[in-house]
Protein backbone atom coordinates (compact mmCIF):
# COMPACT_ATOMS: atom_id res chain seq x y z
CA UNK A 1 0.00 0.00 0.00
CA UNK A 2 2.74 2.49 0.90
CA UNK A 3 4.32 1.96 -2.51
CA UNK A 4 1.11 3.12 -4.18
CA UNK A 5 0.74 6.12 -1.90
CA UNK A 6 4.32 7.31 -2.47
CA UNK A 7 4.25 6.81 -6.23
CA UNK A 8 0.89 8.57 -6.56
CA UNK A 9 2.03 11.49 -4.44
CA UNK A 10 5.11 11.77 -6.69
CA UNK A 11 3.03 11.77 -9.87
CA UNK A 12 0.73 14.47 -8.54
CA UNK A 13 3.48 16.96 -7.63
CA UNK A 14 6.13 16.21 -10.26
CA UNK A 15 7.87 19.17 -11.83
CA UNK A 16 8.46 21.99 -9.37
CA UNK A 17 11.23 22.97 -6.94
CA UNK A 18 10.61 22.13 -3.28
CA UNK A 19 8.88 18.75 -3.56
CA UNK A 20 11.95 16.75 -4.59
CA UNK A 21 13.55 16.62 -1.18
CA UNK A 22 10.33 15.14 0.19
CA UNK A 23 10.11 12.69 -2.71
CA UNK A 24 13.46 11.17 -1.78
CA UNK A 25 11.85 10.18 1.51
CA UNK A 26 9.24 8.32 -0.53
CA UNK A 27 11.94 6.68 -2.65
CA UNK A 28 13.75 5.40 0.43
CA UNK A 29 10.57 3.99 1.90
CA UNK A 30 9.89 2.42 -1.48
CA UNK A 31 13.09 0.40 -1.27
CA UNK A 32 12.26 -0.68 2.24
CA UNK A 33 8.85 -1.79 1.02
CA UNK A 34 10.30 -3.80 -1.87
CA UNK A 35 12.14 -5.99 0.60
CA UNK A 36 8.90 -7.56 1.80
CA UNK A 37 8.91 -9.88 -1.21
CA UNK A 38 11.87 -11.95 0.02
CA UNK A 39 12.14 -14.75 2.60
CA UNK A 40 13.46 -15.07 6.14
CA UNK A 41 16.56 -17.14 6.79
CA UNK A 42 17.61 -16.24 10.30
CA UNK A 43 16.08 -14.59 13.33
CA UNK A 44 17.27 -11.14 14.36
CA UNK A 45 16.57 -9.87 17.85
CA UNK A 46 14.36 -6.76 17.70
CA UNK A 47 15.95 -3.52 18.88
CA UNK A 48 14.68 -2.03 22.16
CA UNK A 49 11.77 0.46 21.99
CA UNK A 50 12.52 4.14 21.51
CA UNK A 51 10.70 7.30 22.50
CA UNK A 52 8.27 8.78 20.01
CA UNK A 53 9.46 12.17 18.66
CA UNK A 54 8.15 14.92 20.90
CA UNK A 55 7.22 17.37 18.12
CA UNK A 56 4.81 15.17 16.12
CA UNK A 57 1.19 16.41 16.29
CA UNK A 58 -1.61 14.24 17.66
CA UNK A 59 -3.43 14.31 14.32
CA UNK A 60 -0.72 12.24 12.63
CA UNK A 61 -1.40 8.52 12.21
CA UNK A 62 1.30 7.90 9.60
CA UNK A 63 4.78 8.16 11.02
CA UNK A 64 8.13 7.14 9.55
CA UNK A 65 11.80 7.91 9.94
CA UNK A 66 15.02 7.49 8.00
CA UNK A 67 18.56 7.72 9.28
CA UNK A 68 19.76 9.64 6.24
CA UNK A 69 23.46 9.42 7.01
CA UNK A 70 23.33 5.66 7.48
CA UNK A 71 21.09 4.96 4.48
CA UNK A 72 23.03 7.14 2.04
CA UNK A 73 26.29 5.34 2.91
CA UNK A 74 24.82 1.81 2.93
CA UNK A 75 26.30 -0.26 0.11
CA UNK A 76 23.41 -2.77 0.04
CA UNK A 77 20.75 -0.11 -0.38
CA UNK A 78 22.98 1.69 -2.87
CA UNK A 79 23.06 -1.51 -4.92
CA UNK A 80 19.26 -1.72 -4.69
CA UNK A 81 18.92 1.85 -5.92
CA UNK A 82 21.25 1.17 -8.85
CA UNK A 83 19.17 -1.85 -9.81
CA UNK A 84 15.92 0.12 -9.56
CA UNK A 85 17.26 3.16 -11.40
CA UNK A 86 18.62 0.89 -14.12
CA UNK A 87 15.05 -0.11 -14.96
CA UNK A 88 13.76 3.48 -14.85
CA UNK A 89 15.53 5.62 -17.42
CA UNK A 90 13.90 8.81 -16.09
CA UNK A 91 15.56 8.41 -12.68
CA UNK A 92 19.09 9.54 -11.74
CA UNK A 93 21.40 6.55 -12.34
CA UNK A 94 23.31 6.74 -9.02
CA UNK A 95 22.77 7.84 -5.42
CA UNK A 96 25.12 10.78 -5.89
CA UNK A 97 23.31 11.82 -9.07
CA UNK A 98 19.98 11.69 -7.24
CA UNK A 99 21.31 13.80 -4.39
CA UNK A 100 22.98 16.25 -6.78
CA UNK A 101 19.73 16.55 -8.74
CA UNK A 102 17.78 17.41 -5.60
CA UNK A 103 20.38 19.97 -4.56
CA UNK A 104 20.40 21.48 -8.05
CA UNK A 105 16.62 21.85 -8.12
CA UNK A 106 15.98 22.88 -4.52
CA UNK A 107 19.21 24.15 -3.03
CA UNK A 108 18.90 21.45 -0.35
CA UNK A 109 21.78 19.00 0.06
CA UNK A 110 20.42 15.97 1.89
CA UNK A 111 23.98 15.00 2.78
CA UNK A 112 23.77 17.77 5.39
CA UNK A 113 20.89 15.90 7.10
CA UNK A 114 21.40 13.17 9.70
CA UNK A 115 17.79 12.04 10.01
CA UNK A 116 14.31 12.70 8.67
CA UNK A 117 11.00 12.03 10.41
CA UNK A 118 7.91 12.04 8.23
CA UNK A 119 4.36 12.34 9.55
CA UNK A 120 0.95 12.62 7.93
CA UNK A 121 -2.74 12.01 8.28
CA UNK A 122 -3.24 8.74 6.40
CA UNK A 123 -6.80 9.52 5.32
CA UNK A 124 -5.80 12.83 3.76
CA UNK A 125 -2.99 11.09 1.87
CA UNK A 126 -5.41 8.42 0.65
CA UNK A 127 -7.92 11.08 -0.41
CA UNK A 128 -5.18 12.89 -2.32
CA UNK A 129 -4.29 9.66 -4.11
CA UNK A 130 -7.91 8.94 -5.01
CA UNK A 131 -8.79 12.44 -6.21
CA UNK A 132 -6.15 12.74 -8.94
CA UNK A 133 -5.14 16.18 -10.20
CA UNK A 134 -5.82 19.61 -8.72
CA UNK A 135 -6.35 18.38 -5.19
CA UNK A 136 -5.64 19.97 -1.84
CA UNK A 137 -2.30 19.35 -0.20
CA UNK A 138 -2.55 16.40 2.23
CA UNK A 139 -1.76 16.90 5.88
CA UNK A 140 1.93 16.01 6.13
CA UNK A 141 5.23 17.19 7.48
CA UNK A 142 8.93 16.31 7.53
CA UNK A 143 11.14 17.07 10.53
CA UNK A 144 14.83 17.13 9.57
CA UNK A 145 17.93 17.16 11.76
CA UNK A 146 21.53 17.66 10.78
CA UNK A 147 24.24 20.19 10.04
CA UNK A 148 21.76 22.93 9.23
CA UNK A 149 22.07 26.71 9.04
CA UNK A 150 18.87 28.69 8.64
CA UNK A 151 20.47 31.54 6.71
CA UNK A 152 22.49 29.25 4.42
CA UNK A 153 19.52 26.97 3.65
CA UNK A 154 17.12 29.85 3.02
CA UNK A 155 19.63 31.68 0.82
CA UNK A 156 20.28 28.51 -1.18
CA UNK A 157 16.57 27.84 -1.74
CA UNK A 158 15.91 31.47 -2.72
CA UNK A 159 18.84 31.36 -5.13
CA UNK A 160 17.44 28.26 -6.85
CA UNK A 161 13.92 29.70 -6.99
CA UNK A 162 15.12 33.08 -8.17
CA UNK A 163 12.94 34.88 -5.64
CA UNK A 164 12.71 35.67 -1.95
CA UNK A 165 10.55 33.46 0.23
CA UNK A 166 7.49 35.07 1.76
CA UNK A 167 7.53 34.84 5.55
CA UNK A 168 4.77 35.02 8.11
CA UNK A 169 5.05 35.18 11.89
CA UNK A 170 3.37 32.56 14.06
CA UNK A 171 3.85 33.14 17.79
CA UNK A 172 7.42 34.28 17.27
CA UNK A 173 8.34 31.63 14.69
CA UNK A 174 9.18 32.76 11.15
CA UNK A 175 7.37 30.52 8.68
CA UNK A 176 8.82 30.50 5.16
CA UNK A 177 6.27 29.86 2.41
CA UNK A 178 7.51 28.17 -0.77
CA UNK A 179 5.67 28.65 -4.10
CA UNK A 180 2.66 26.39 -4.80
CA UNK A 181 3.22 23.20 -6.74
CA UNK A 182 1.74 22.86 -10.22
CA UNK A 183 -1.07 20.42 -9.46
CA UNK A 184 -1.66 21.24 -5.81
CA UNK A 185 -3.98 23.63 -4.04
CA UNK A 186 -1.58 24.84 -1.39
CA UNK A 187 2.13 25.38 -0.83
CA UNK A 188 4.95 23.98 1.25
CA UNK A 189 5.86 25.82 4.45
CA UNK A 190 9.13 25.68 6.37
CA UNK A 191 10.05 26.65 9.92
CA UNK A 192 13.22 26.35 11.98
CA UNK A 193 12.80 25.23 15.58
CA UNK A 194 14.95 26.55 18.40
CA UNK A 195 16.80 23.21 18.75
CA UNK A 196 18.13 23.35 15.19
CA UNK A 197 15.53 21.14 13.58
CA UNK A 198 13.73 22.29 10.43
CA UNK A 199 10.16 21.34 9.54
CA UNK A 200 8.75 21.16 6.00
CA UNK A 201 5.09 20.48 5.28
CA UNK A 202 1.68 21.86 4.51
CA UNK A 203 0.84 25.03 6.45
CA UNK A 204 -1.51 23.34 8.93
CA UNK A 205 0.98 20.62 9.84
CA UNK A 206 3.79 23.15 10.31
CA UNK A 207 1.75 25.36 12.64
CA UNK A 208 0.61 22.23 14.52
CA UNK A 209 4.26 21.34 15.17
CA UNK A 210 4.84 24.82 16.54
CA UNK A 211 1.80 24.44 18.80
CA UNK A 212 3.17 21.14 20.09
CA UNK A 213 6.53 22.77 20.83
CA UNK A 214 4.70 25.64 22.59
CA UNK A 215 2.77 23.14 24.70
CA UNK A 216 -0.59 24.25 23.32
CA UNK A 217 -1.36 20.94 21.59
CA UNK A 218 -0.39 17.40 22.71
CA UNK A 219 2.14 15.34 20.80
CA UNK A 220 1.30 12.04 19.11
CA UNK A 221 0.01 9.17 21.24
CA UNK A 222 -2.11 6.07 20.79
CA UNK A 223 -1.66 3.06 18.53
CA UNK A 224 0.45 4.72 15.83
CA UNK A 225 2.88 6.09 18.39
CA UNK A 226 3.03 2.80 20.30
CA UNK A 227 3.76 0.77 17.16
CA UNK A 228 6.42 3.26 16.07
CA UNK A 229 8.12 3.06 19.45
CA UNK A 230 8.17 -0.76 19.35
CA UNK A 231 9.99 -0.75 16.01
CA UNK A 232 13.09 0.50 17.82
CA UNK A 233 16.02 2.57 16.59
CA UNK A 234 16.41 1.18 13.07
CA UNK A 235 17.57 2.96 9.88
CA UNK A 236 14.13 2.89 8.22
CA UNK A 237 10.76 2.50 9.91
CA UNK A 238 7.19 3.30 9.01
CA UNK A 239 3.81 2.98 10.71
CA UNK A 240 0.56 3.97 9.05
CA UNK A 241 -3.09 3.67 9.83
CA UNK A 242 -4.88 1.94 6.96
CA UNK A 243 -7.98 4.02 6.17
CA UNK A 244 -11.28 2.31 5.47
CA UNK A 245 -11.24 3.80 1.97
CA UNK A 246 -8.15 1.68 1.28
CA UNK A 247 -9.40 -1.61 2.75
CA UNK A 248 -12.73 -1.06 0.96
CA UNK A 249 -10.82 -1.50 -2.29
CA UNK A 250 -10.25 -5.14 -1.33
CA UNK A 251 -13.12 -7.16 -2.90
CA UNK A 252 -15.37 -8.87 -0.32
CA UNK A 253 -14.85 -12.19 -2.08
CA UNK A 254 -13.20 -13.80 -5.07
CA UNK A 255 -14.47 -16.70 -7.19
CA UNK A 256 -12.85 -20.05 -6.44
CA UNK A 257 -14.21 -22.78 -8.69
CA UNK A 258 -17.91 -23.35 -8.02
CA UNK A 259 -17.81 -21.29 -4.83
CA UNK A 260 -16.30 -18.02 -3.55
CA UNK A 261 -13.58 -17.20 -1.05
CA UNK A 262 -14.36 -14.46 1.44
CA UNK A 263 -11.77 -11.73 1.87
CA UNK A 264 -13.70 -9.80 4.52
CA UNK A 265 -11.08 -10.56 7.17
CA UNK A 266 -8.63 -8.31 5.30
CA UNK A 267 -11.06 -5.42 5.77
CA UNK A 268 -10.10 -5.52 9.45
CA UNK A 269 -6.52 -4.42 8.80
CA UNK A 270 -6.05 -1.25 10.86
CA UNK A 271 -2.31 -0.53 10.72
CA UNK A 272 0.73 -1.44 8.65
CA UNK A 273 4.24 -1.26 10.07
CA UNK A 274 7.64 -1.67 8.41
CA UNK A 275 11.13 -1.78 9.89
CA UNK A 276 14.48 -2.21 8.18
CA UNK A 277 17.80 -2.84 9.84
CA UNK A 278 21.19 -4.20 8.79
CA UNK A 279 23.01 -7.04 10.55
CA UNK A 280 26.48 -7.39 9.03
CA UNK A 281 25.91 -8.17 5.32
CA UNK A 282 22.19 -8.92 5.68
CA UNK A 283 19.32 -6.47 5.38
CA UNK A 284 16.54 -7.58 7.74
CA UNK A 285 13.04 -6.27 7.15
CA UNK A 286 9.75 -6.97 8.88
CA UNK A 287 6.36 -5.88 7.54
CA UNK A 288 3.43 -6.37 9.90
CA UNK A 289 -0.30 -6.12 9.34
CA UNK A 290 -2.16 -5.12 12.48
CA UNK A 291 -5.77 -6.33 12.57
CA UNK A 292 -8.61 -5.12 14.76
CA UNK A 293 -9.10 -8.63 16.18
CA UNK A 294 -7.21 -11.93 16.41
CA UNK A 295 -9.86 -13.92 14.50
CA UNK A 296 -9.42 -11.82 11.36
CA UNK A 297 -5.65 -12.00 11.73
CA UNK A 298 -5.79 -15.80 12.01
CA UNK A 299 -8.11 -16.17 9.01
CA UNK A 300 -6.03 -13.81 6.87
CA UNK A 301 -2.79 -15.53 7.86
CA UNK A 302 -4.21 -18.92 6.90
CA UNK A 303 -5.36 -17.63 3.50
CA UNK A 304 -2.01 -15.97 2.83
CA UNK A 305 -0.18 -19.17 3.80
CA UNK A 306 -2.34 -21.32 1.51
CA UNK A 307 -2.03 -18.77 -1.34
CA UNK A 308 1.74 -18.76 -0.95
CA UNK A 309 2.02 -22.56 -1.03
CA UNK A 310 -0.47 -23.00 -3.87
CA UNK A 311 0.97 -20.13 -5.89
CA UNK A 312 4.33 -21.85 -6.23
CA UNK A 313 2.64 -24.70 -8.08
CA UNK A 314 0.07 -22.69 -10.04
CA UNK A 315 2.27 -19.97 -11.54
CA UNK A 316 4.36 -20.69 -14.61
CA UNK A 317 6.51 -17.59 -14.06
CA UNK A 318 9.81 -18.62 -12.42
CA UNK A 319 10.37 -15.09 -11.08
CA UNK A 320 7.01 -15.06 -9.32
CA UNK A 321 7.64 -18.57 -8.03
CA UNK A 322 10.99 -17.46 -6.68
CA UNK A 323 9.46 -14.49 -4.89
CA UNK A 324 6.70 -16.59 -3.36
CA UNK A 325 9.15 -19.21 -2.12
CA UNK A 326 11.10 -16.55 -0.22
CA UNK A 327 8.17 -15.18 1.77
CA UNK A 328 8.10 -16.15 5.45
CA UNK A 329 4.76 -15.66 7.22
CA UNK A 330 4.05 -15.73 10.95
CA UNK A 331 1.32 -14.58 13.31
CA UNK A 332 1.00 -13.44 16.91
CA UNK A 333 -2.46 -12.61 18.26
CA UNK A 334 -3.84 -9.87 15.97
CA UNK A 335 -0.60 -9.30 14.00
CA UNK A 336 0.57 -10.99 10.80
CA UNK A 337 4.25 -10.66 9.89
CA UNK A 338 6.16 -10.89 6.61
CA UNK A 339 9.84 -11.24 7.39
CA UNK A 340 12.88 -10.75 5.16
CA UNK A 341 16.60 -11.45 5.16
CA UNK A 342 18.60 -10.61 2.04
CA UNK A 343 22.19 -9.97 1.06
CA UNK A 344 23.15 -7.35 -1.52
CA UNK A 345 23.12 -9.65 -4.56
CA UNK A 346 19.70 -11.06 -3.64
CA UNK A 347 18.26 -7.60 -3.09
CA UNK A 348 19.56 -6.36 -6.43
CA UNK A 349 18.12 -9.45 -8.15
CA UNK A 350 14.68 -8.88 -6.60
CA UNK A 351 14.68 -5.19 -7.56
CA UNK A 352 15.75 -6.09 -11.11
CA UNK A 353 12.81 -8.52 -11.42
CA UNK A 354 10.28 -6.05 -10.04
CA UNK A 355 11.59 -3.21 -12.20
CA UNK A 356 11.38 -5.37 -15.33
CA UNK A 357 7.82 -6.45 -14.57
CA UNK A 358 6.73 -2.85 -13.98
CA UNK A 359 7.78 -1.75 -17.47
Amino acid sequence: MQIVIMEDMESQVEGRHSHKAILLVGIMFLFGSLLMFAGCKAAVNPPPPVAVPDVIPQKADLLGSINIAEVIDDDILTAAYLAWAGGNSDKPPTWDDALDSIESDTGVDLRDFSSIIMFADAQSVASCRESGENVSMPYFGVVAEGNLSESVLVDSIESKLGQELITTDYHGYAIYNLPPLDAQDGSISMVFLADGRVVFGDSVAVTDVIDVVRGVHPSISGTAGDLYSKLGDVPIRLVTHVPGSVTDEIPPEIPLGPTSLSLLSFHDIEYLALSLMRKQDVVHTVVSLEFSNSDSAKTSYQMMWVAQKAGKYITDDPDVEGLLSRVHLSRSESSVFLTVDMIASELSEIVDVLSAKSQ
